[in-house]
C-alpha cells in the first residue's frame, strides 16, 4: 500500500474524543497484515531489521502487559528513555 493510499485511509477515521494510534488506527487498517510498518538500520553494525504491522503491534501490546504487570495505570506518567532501536517505536505506540 504507497502512502497516499495510507493517509486517504486516515482522513476516513472518525476520531472519538480520545485517539489512540493502535486500537483507531492501526490494527483496524493493518490488524493481521505482513506489510512492512517500520525498517530500522543500525548505525552500529549497519545490520537491518524490518517489522511487519502484526509484528509492530504484538510487540506495543507486550510492552503494555509489561508496564500493567510493574503497577502502571492509565493515567500515570511514565518516562522511559530508550536509545534509537525498534523498541523506541513499540513504546510510542
Amino acid at each position: 500500500m504507497e502512502i497516499e493510499s495510507v493517509l486517504g485511509e486516515l482522513n476516513k477515521l472518525v476520531l472519538p474524543g480520545r485517539f489512540n494510534w493502535v486500537g483507531d488506527a492501526l490494527e483496524p487498517l493493518y490488524g493481521g497484515s505482513s506489510q512492512t510498518a517500520l525498517i530500522y538500520r543500525s548505525l552500529q553494525s549497519g545490520q537491518e531489521e524490518k517489522v511487519s504491522y502484526s509484528e509492530l503491534l504484538r510487540r506495543a501490546g507486550a510492552l503494555v502487559e509489561l508496564l500493567c504487570e510493574r503497577g502502571i495505570k492509565k493515567g500515570d506518567a511514565v518516562y522511559l528513555m530508550t536509545p534509537v532501536v525498534p523498541e523506541q517505536w513499540y513504546s510510542l505506540l
